[in-house]
């Protein structure tokens, strides 16, 4: 036996103890790590060392909560051995740090990088593609998928917050602006929207030029500064690295999540161009004035406050005088920036308020200074006559100077209220001035929607009408019929419709004015008589059609709804008594053809609001069909398939079909 082994042989007989000892400890330490790995993959047991009851709690609830821990945070047998002995040792921190790799995410299991080519929907509204972020180097570092999976947003696990969107395409850059610009995310806006009281829509302003920082002034709160502060909560000094460096670092090397040291970078609608700029007064104190009470639809004396509706809408008066030497100094220049926001045919209207205001305010000089005249030579005159005159001039020279065409609305109150409080004068002192026939827009109460606006945008041919459930012909009404504005609409709040069913009906049913049932029910009578037009449905009379039955044999014009009751009662008259019951029977299945159209119209819209942004030109072509199948709908949901049984299952099963059609187009 050579020396080297008699030696060896010695040392370990003099330390067998010792050697028994530690061989023990790592077999148990053995039997412990394999224990813990084996526990590990059983997802609770990890609460057992680690701080992380709410990572486990948002885990249940997450889309990945049939995926272990350890498939996606790698736990070797290794890293066990080297966490027990930080533990025994006391250097162990339990706040879990866990690093996901890439590979962890795209290993051919769970995802395929393969499936990062195409576009997905974010939000239901944002199409999102992968391959122009993930690998890419943007924004001084190159994105992983844990930069947008963050491990912990809002109650989910593993799961983009757009606060991180956030904060890659508003970070450091100017307002109202945002890397890849608004359209990226946003698209055309297509909703109508409310703001400060009026209905606005995009469309009309995005389709002549006008860009979103022309109205959306600031879009951002905060800047994702990083706080000193959140630098010492881990480090003990600061150093001021580079960005790249930093972000290599903290982000790449060690997965920080970025809202540990950046502020949260809020995105919306903070702030849009406000009106009335004070940087005139800065050259020029106190000038303006009375155009600033236009605009704003203040000042005037007995007159309710009415702002112009650009000012509601926040235009400010550069919006359209130009800023600084730039501002518009002749007429023409004005009447572009109309254009330029509203689109042709605004600039005439801009003449139209000119004309109109300054032909109503020489009328109303002419009765201000008669008044005036006949005051002057009456030796005794009344105070409140005074009072009177003195508020109606104040009243005409905040027009006059103000210029009315900032506000033409407000406009034509005050000067019409400026004509009351000379008559008022006038009543008091006993004078007379000579009547004359005052301008369109002072004495009719629809001079104001007519004279000023619709005599130069016309009139909308047709509107639909809700509450009859039909298409309302609105330029028939004025130009043939000869109403007047404000028989329908309010003559206080514009667009404000302020008659009822009930008030048409007592006018198209007075026995002299009697107008054919079809001029307003044409759903109704088409299908009764069988001239509706639908694509596949054999066009055929109704049973009472042809047996000439009229309308007015069934219906009474003295009830202004339909009442189910009363058309039972006629069914018995001519029939018999089970032909109440079969009335009631086709009003049942009338009412489950329209509840299903309405159903799969509405499935199939929501459907295709998705899909507009997968495939835009699939989309158009299937909404084009849709908007058709809606139109041939309304033969069920308007026309009452009552009125023609056998043709209404017709066009119901051929819809029915059709949408189903459609819908089946969407999930290929």
């Amino acid at each position: 036996m050579s020396p080297f082994i008699k030696s060896f042989r010695s040392f370990l007989a003099r330390h067998r103890r010792g050697f028994i000892i530690t061989g023990v400890i790592i077999g148990v330490l053995l039997g412990i790590n394999a224990l813990f790995f084996v526990s590990s993959q059983f997802p609770r047991s990890c609460l057992v060392c680690h701080y992380m009851e709410p990572f486990y709690k948002q885990w249940q609830t997450s889309s990945h909560n049939n995926v272990k821990c350890v498939k996606c945070h790698k736990f070797r047998f290794s890293f066990i051995y080297v966490t027990t002995l930080k533990y025994i040792t006391g250097l162990y921190n339990p706040k879990p740090h866990a690093v996901i790799e890439d590979e962890s995410c795209l290993n051919g299991e769970c995802h395929t990088r393969e499936s990062l080519k195409k576009k997905i929907l974010f939000k239901n509204r944002i199409l999102f593609d992968h391959s122009k972020h993930y690998g890419k180097f943007k924004r001084v570092e190159t994105l992983r998928c844990v930069n947008c999976h963050s491990q912990i947003v809002q109650g989910q696990h593993i799961t983009v917050s757009e606060n991180v969107c956030f904060l890659c395409h508003f970070k450091d850059v100017p307002e109202p602006q945002a890397i890849g610009g608004c359209n990226a995310c946003h698209g055309a806006p297509k909703e109508t929207v409310t703001h400060a009281g009026f209905q606005f829509n995009h469309t009309s302003y995005l389709k002549i030029g006008v860009s979103c920082d022309q109205c959306h002034t600031k879009v951002k709160k905060s800047n994702g500064e990083v706080p000193e502060e959140k630098c010492y909560s881990c480090h003990v000094e600061r150093k001021h690295e580079e960005p790249y460096r930093l972000h290599l670092i903290h982000v790449t090397q060690k997965n920080i999540y970025c809202f540990q040291c950046h502020t949260i970078i809020e995105h919306k609608a903070v702030q849009f161009t406000k009106p009335l700029e004070v940087k005139c007064a800065t050259c020029h104190p106190e000038e303006h004035v009375p155009q600033k009470e236009i605009y704003m639809g203040v000042g005037a004396i007995g007159v309710t406050e009415v702002p112009s509706r650009m000012f509601a809408a926040q235009v400010s008066c550069e919006g359209c005088h130009g800023e600084g030497h730039k501002r518009a100094k002749t007429l023409k220049e004005k009447r572009q920036a109309c254009v330029r926001c509203h689109g042709p045919r605004y600039d005439l209207m801009l003449d139209v308020w000119l004309s109109e205001t300054a032909r109503a305010l020489r009328y109303v000089k002419g009765k201000l200074n008669q008044a005036e005249s006949l005051l002057k030579h009456r030796k005794k005159v009344s105070p409140d006559a005074l009072q009177m005159l003195k508020d109606a001039k104040h009243n005409y020279l905040l027009v006059k100077n103000g210029r009315g065409v900032h506000n033409p609305e407000y406009a034509v109150r005050v000067l019409s209220a400026t004509l009351s409080q000379i008559e008022i004068a006038e009543k008091f002192t006993g004078i007379r001035i000579p009547r004359t026939v005052p301008p369109k827009v002072l004495s009719e109460p629809d001079g104001y929607c007519m004279k000023l606006c619709h005599s130069v945008l016309g009139l909308p041919k047709e509107i639909f009408f809700d509450e009859m459930k039909l298409e309302f012909p609105h330029a028939k009404h004025v130009k043939e019929v000869g109403l007047k504005c404000v028989t329908c609409h309010s003559p206080d709040k514009h667009k404000m419709r302020i008659i009822t069913k009930e008030g048409c009906i007592k006018c198209h049913h007075e026995k002299e004015k009697q107008l054919p049932c079809s001029s307003c029910h044409h759903y109704q009578w088409n299908l009764y008589y069988g001239k509706f037009r639908v694509e596949g449905v054999a066009s055929s009379p109704g049973e009472m059609a042809q047996g000439d039955v009229e309308c007015l044999d069934c219906h009474r014009l003295d009830i202004p709804r339909v009442d189910p009751v009363e058309i039972r009662s006629k069914c018995v008259e001519c029939h018999d008594e089970s032909y109440a019951d079969t009335f009631s029977e086709w009003e049942k299945e009338a009412l489950k053809m329209s509840s299903d159209l309405l159903l799969k119209i509405g499935q199939l819209e929501e459907k295709l609001s998705l899909y507009e942004k997968v495939d835009p030109e699939k989309a158009k072509t299937v909404s084009t069909a849709l908007q058709n199948l809606k139109k041939e709908s309304n033969y069920i949901l308007l026309g009452r398939p009552v009125h023609n049984h056998a043709a209404s299952e017709e066009i119901y099963s051929r819809l029915s079909k059709a949408l189903e059609k459609l819908s089946t187009e969407l999930t290929r």
